[in-house]
């Protein structure tokens, strides 16, 4: 899994970026990044993907978006795609901004009887900083600078003072975070 965000986002949120905490703050980047892509069960990796979908609907969701483009589209009714019937690039498009491919009427009823093969995802791996969105490495570099902020205080959920008290946030990404990272889920309509 690829880093989504860089040690300079992260520095940049810090009060006093300390170059001595590189080395933390990169081991943080590789957590954070890892727990976002393991929790959202996405792989933003730009690269060739194979999934079977079930028929039947006018859209097909893939499991890796945005698609950058489909290498081909398979239909068979006995789980045979290497005599299945080749669906023509004319008959579908690539939809609602890389989420999914929709046909001109259906795709063909069945369980498990449309295999796309496809490029997609976010992150060039040659280049991930200019092809992830910006929202999601800062989403990312947030999470990062707070858990480095909060190092000290680990499992510490609470602190009561004589003029009141503080709680932490402690439901594993902050609530700012949380609301960038949801747009990795695609709600399917359609």
């Amino acid at each position: 899994m690829i880093n989504l965000t860089t040690l300079e986002h992260v520095r940049r949120l810090l009060e006093e970026p300390d170059a001595s905490f590189d080395n933390d703050l990169e081991n943080r980047i590789i957590d954070v990044s890892f727990r976002v892509q393991s929790v959202y069960g996405i792989d933003l990796e730009q690269k060739s993907y194979t999934e079977i979908k079930d028929g039947g609907s006018k859209r097909i969701y893939v499991d890796n978006p945005p698609i950058l483009s489909v290498t081909s589209v398979t239909l068979s009714n006995d789980f045979d795609f290497s005599s299945g019937e080749i669906v023509p690039a004319t008959e579908y498009l690539i939809v609602n901004r890389g989420w999914d491919i929709e046909h001109q009427t259906c795709w063909a009823a069945g369980p498990s009887s449309v295999r796309v093969i496809y490029v997609g995802g976010y992150l060039a791996p040659t280049d991930p900083a200019s092809t992830l969105p910006r929202a999601i490495q800062e989403a990312v570099a947030r999470q990062v600078a707070y858990e480095f902020e909060h190092r000290k205080s680990i499992g510490l959920t609470s602190v009561d003072f004589p003029d009141g008290s503080l709680s932490k946030e402690t439901d594993g990404f902050l609530k700012s975070v949380k609301i960038v990272l949801n747009t990795l889920r695609k709600t399917k309509i359609g």
